[in-house]
């Protein structure tokens, strides 16, 4: 018959040409990996925290914090391996996601208002230099929100003055 080889040689090509599957929530998330790359696509379950945590015991999985931003965007900061990662999610789906530099969890970023050269920058994730005044110069580090093309964008440091939040 015919039908199977033309069944078959159908199938192998849609599995050749179909996109990736990304994943959910940490599945396959190895330590060592690129995992900022690995969670960009997944989809994340909404379920507790506690319950997620306990089902990636093997990559010391642990939920840091999250923000409830606009328009169904979350900013979530994770620690993974021993490293902590910002996620940003819209409906559910990893946008984007950086590794963040060694910080104190008191230091997490938190979306702000912040000030370059006097100019209001909004929806800044910013990551507080350890011991710096709100009126200086006080960023190790920080990216700026895009919602539209939804991504984080790096913002230079360098005289970015942000408060903190507390």
């Amino acid at each position: 018959m015919v039908r199977i080889p033309v069944l078959l040689s159908t199938l192998i090509t849609f599995l050749l040409t179909a996109p990736a599957h990304h994943g959910a929530d940490f599945d396959g998330i190895q330590c060592g990996s690129d995992i900022a790359k690995a969670l960009v696509g997944r989809k994340m379950a909404n379920r507790p925290v506690v319950e997620i945590e306990k089902a990636y015991q093997g990559i010391k999985l642990k939920n840091l914090g999250a923000d409830d931003l606009e328009n169904g965007f979350f900013d979530i900061v994770w620690e993974i391996c021993g490293d902590k990662y910002l996620l940003l999610e819209n409906r559910d789906t990893v946008v984007d996601v950086v590794k963040l530099p060694p910080l104190s969890e008191t230091a997490l970023p938190v979306s702000v208002r912040c000030k370059l050269n006097g100019k209001d920058i909004d929806d800044v994730l910013p990551v507080l230099k350890p011991g710096a005044k709100a009126t200086e110069a006080n960023v190790q580090q920080a990216w700026r929100i895009d919602f539209k093309k939804k991504k984080l964008v790096p913002l230079e440091g360098e005289g970015l003055i942000c408060p903190s939040k507390t």
